[in-house]
């Protein structure tokens, strides 16, 4: 009986596998241990390339990417990145539970009021490629408030006033678009376990910069854009010897990267909405000794 193409390479194919099987039961024990060390180092480059020295502009792959201060007209391109990069982030995914119902004009409109506050009161930075204006990534980071330095007049008028306007300006918006979506009982839920996090972890008087968003388009995932985003403010955090804090909405990979930027996971934080948990992420970063 002769045997066609597909039956010798199903028999070579056949051979190969036990093959594989017979090396698998005698080197699983050290195998298991490469094999986890490499996915580790296999996610640590994927998703937190190196950054150059000078930290704000990075290159692989023959990609330079640029860091810079968002600009108003940065912002179309940045709710994209942000709309696109957590489609299916399981925080997303808990506060709007509902998908029939989600609104991505009114969740549009929602992000262009806090871009527009970032602008004014937050270190809100932009990633480009070299040449491009198109956003790959942005950041933004709420700046430290010292417990110990109370608010001068300006800056207490100032707050008050940013505060109203962002209060005003989503008032607005819900009346003319509804909530396109989102979970109210979940949002104040979330509202309340971040508030008892933060009295619990942000303990260092000289206050916090405060990780409010960073995101990075799938497509640019892996080339640096996250990393470089980051150090724009770290390398300030250092300079002036204050820590930085994060709440991240994965643990795998996340926190292993935050955890090779030098943060430290030391809190959990259980939005529970009758059994539906999401789970989230407290993490600080002690600033560095510079020589």
């Amino acid at each position: 009986m002769e045997y066609d193409d597909s039956e010798r390479e199903a028999g070579k194919l056949t051979g190969l596998l036990d093959y594989a099987d017979a090396l698998r039961r005698n080197l699983n024990p050290q195998l298991e241990g490469i094999a986890m060390r490499l996915r580790d180092e296999f996610v640590l480059r994927r998703f937190s390339a190196v950054s150059s020295d000078e930290g704000a502009t990075l290159s692989k792959a023959n990609m330079p990417i640029v860091v810079s201060p968002m600009r108003e007209e940065d912002i179309d391109g940045g709710i994209r990145t942000i709309q696109e990069a957590f489609a299916n982030d399981p925080y997303n995914l808990w506060i709007y539970n509902d998908r029939s119902k989600i609104d991505l004009n009114r969740n549009r409109i929602s992000l262009r009021i806090r871009c527009l506050w970032g602008l004014r009161n937050a270190l809100f930075h932009v990633a480009k490629e070299e040449g491009s204006d198109k956003v790959l990534g942005i950041a933004m980071w709420i700046p430290p408030r010292a417990i110990d330095k109370p608010l001068t007049w300006g800056e207490w008028f100032w707050n008050g006033f940013e505060d109203w306007r962002l209060w005003g300006n989503q008032v607005v918006m819900n009346l003319q678009h509804g909530r396109g979506g989102l979970n109210v009982k979940r949002y104040y839920i979330w509202k309340a376990r971040q508030a008892e996090a933060h009295k619990e972890v942000w303990t260092d008087p000289k206050g916090y910069y405060f990780l409010n968003i960073i995101c990075v388009l799938p497509e640019a995932q892996g080339k640096g854009v996250g990393r470089a985003l980051f150090n724009e403010v770290t390398k300030k955090a250092d300079a002036e010897g204050i820590k930085c804090y994060l709440e991240s909405s994965r643990d795998e990979p996340n926190t292993k990267i935050y955890e090779a930027m030098g943060f430290k996971l030391v809190r959990g934080m259980d939005c529970d909405d009758d059994g539906e948990v999401c789970k989230l992420y407290c993490m600080v970063r002690e600033p560095k000794v510079i020589a």
